[in-house]
């Protein structure tokens, strides 16, 4: 997934939080499996 950099002050912000929290959850998940 490619975000446009100078879309973040519309819904990229957004979908960057959404991935980075996502990816924490994962990590999270495999840490405490």
């Amino acid at each position: 997934m490619v975000t446009n950099v100078t879309n973040l002050s519309r819904s990229g912000l957004y979908d960057w939080m959404a991935q980075r929290v996502s990816a924490v959850v994962l990590a999270a998940y495999f840490i405490f499996l």
